[in-house]
């Protein structure tokens, strides 16, 4: 028996010589000797047993009309010499029911061939069954192929979103969720979050989560800034995210006014563990003792509804207003870098307040 060859072309010409409908040969399909004509025969220089020519092509089937070797001028051959090409016999030998006649040639042949026995039904349905196998796989492994190049490509390409939301939110979309307990916000999320509440409220904050953009809970936003050390003084950590607000203000909502005064406080000095250190003490510059009164400076909005604390200090009871002034000339100053616009200042009469104007 001789296997198919490996080589693509030469393997589609033998199929093809075959002439077998829905069929395609594998690595271990075969045909005999008896398909091949003597000319297509060379012996072996190592072992001396005949083997195919490399460009050998079978030609010799039953669908195939054996044609007559010419005869020498003059005299005929013997009518066994005539018959030399026999009827074609598959590798599986069930598509033909004749009888292989062998010539003399083909005698010295299959002395050295074994030609193995025709199959029988069963053996041909599980030969069937497993060449349709074997192609069922063929295309499973080639449908698995295309799938990992499509997820490669879809890996490769970058969502338009993601100039817009961070890796965590972007997450919280693929898996069609928006707030998952225990979930982590990054850092970065969380500052555009605090802006985002900064610049639109509570009451807008919440109507983005309604819609399902991916944000952390008010809450969340809560606990995050619970450790921000909001020190006494001009808050600096809060005009980056005001100037957030105000870009999103016309030129009439920025115009603002400035508010300033003094709240009583329970004298008390503790401990905070947060900032190793005793809280309860002036803060004011050039003021001491214990604190009884917080003065705080807020900004806020006429025509709009806003407002914000921007600074705060722990005083005494007496206040030096020379020291206040230079203070509100800082805030003014911080103000007007944001986009904002001070029109007025709001105070009562207290003798430290008008001291600062002087």
């Amino acid at each position: 028996m001789f296997t198919f060859p490996r080589d693509p072309a030469r393997r589609k010409t033998w199929a093809a010589k075959v002439r077998r409908e829905n069929w395609c040969p594998t690595n271990s399909s075969a045909l005999c000797s008896e398909h091949f004509e003597p000319s297509q025969f060379q012996a072996n220089a190592r072992n001396d047993k005949i083997v195919l020519c490399k460009s050998a092509v079978p030609t010799i089937f039953s669908h195939v009309k054996a044609s007559e070797p010419r005869r020498p001028p003059k005299r005929r051959l013997q009518e066994e010499e005539q018959e030399r090409l026999v009827t074609a016999v598959h590798e599986d030998h069930f598509y033909t029911n004749s009888e292989p006649v062998e010539s003399p040639v083909h005698k010295k042949l299959h002395s050295d061939i074994t030609v193995q026995p025709p199959l029988d039904g069963p053996e041909i349905e599980v030969q069937t069954l497993s060449h349709e196998l074997h192609q069922q796989l063929v295309k499973v492994a080639q449908l698995q192929q295309e799938i990992d190049a499509l997820k490669k490509e879809l890996k490769e390409k970058k969502c338009p979103c993601s100039k817009i939301f961070g890796e965590d939110q972007l997450q919280h979309l693929r898996v069609g969720t928006v707030r998952g307990k225990g979930y982590s916000w990054s850092d970065k999320t969380v500052m555009s979050a605090l802006k985002l509440r900064f610049s639109c409220g509570a009451s807008g904050y919440e109507d983005l989560l309604q819609l399902g953009f991916p944000l952390p809970a008010l809450s969340t936003l809560h606990r995050k800034t619970e450790h921000i050390a909001f020190e006494s003084g001009i808050l600096t950590e809060v005009f980056p995210m005001l100037q957030d607000k105000v870009r999103s203000l016309n030129e009439k909502e920025r115009w603002c006014g400035l508010s300033m005064d003094e709240m009583s406080i329970k004298k008390s000095i503790d401990y905070d563990m947060k900032s190793d250190a005793f809280m309860g003490y002036v803060t004011l510059p050039e003021h001491h003792g214990e604190a009884t009164k917080a003065f705080c400076f807020q900004l806020a909005g006429p025509s709009t509804r806003w407002k914000q604390i921007i600074g705060y200090f722990f005083t005494g009871n007496s206040v030096n207003g020379k020291v206040v002034g230079p203070i509100v000339n800082d805030i003014l100053e911080r103000a007007s870098r944001i986009g904002l616009k001070v029109a007025c200042m709001t105070n009562d009469f207290g003798s430290s307040n008008l001291v600062c104007w002087a």
